[in-house]
């Protein structure tokens, strides 16, 4: 594993293989030019605000974590540029910030904030925020989600079997859409 107390920022051509998971105390800028391969766990895990998510263009391959130290929401990070994950894989929020600052969102195959800890998500200016099957958000004062005008589009793929689930925490959405094409499975609503 690989700890990177300060800034991931990759400006040149390189390609990026690491094995064991990656955590990163506060940004991650790369450029175009990178082929990011990293096969493993990142997690976001800061203590401060201001920090920057620019992935280029690239798509994590595997899970994201945003999990600060202490149970603090206090470790913030704003995206510079679309955020995804792969279909295959998930996004956790157990406590951290994050601002979309209008950009694409693309959680992966699911999407889990279910822990009581402090977090706040903002998706203000972002036309849509994607999943594919689940969708969870802990009935919380600890948590403040910002949808503005975003839509939430849970979309299961044709041939996945799996139940859709939403758990919207008590919060307020501008939409959630249910795009379900596979009619065989179950769909919980909470």
């Amino acid at each position: 594993s690989l700890i990177i107390n300060g800034d991931l920022n990759i400006a040149g051509t390189m390609d990026w293989v690491l094995t064991g998971g990656l955590t990163l105390r506060e940004s991650i800028i790369l450029n175009s030019g990178v082929n990011w391969s990293h096969n493993n766990l990142v997690t976001f895990s800061g203590t401060t605000s201001g920090h920057t998510i620019d992935m280029a263009g690239k798509t994590f391959p595997y899970i994201v974590y945003f999990d600060n130290p202490g149970n603090s929401s206090s470790g913030s990070w704003t995206l510079a540029s679309n955020f995804s994950v792969s279909t295959s894989y998930y996004t956790e929020f157990r406590d951290a910030g994050f601002i979309s600052n209008g950009f694409s969102i693309n959680f992966g195959d699911y999407f889990n904030a279910s822990s009581d800890v402090p977090k706040v998500l903002n998706f203000t200016g972002t036309d849509t925020v994607r999943v594919q099957r689940f969708w969870s958000l802990v009935t919380s004062a600890n948590t403040t989600l910002t949808m503005a005008q975003a839509v939430l589009l849970m979309r299961q793929p044709s041939g996945l079997t799996n139940n859709i689930e939403f758990y919207g925490g008590a919060k307020t959405y501008h939409d959630v859409v249910i795009d379900a094409l596979n009619t065989s499975t179950g769909y919980t609503i909470y």
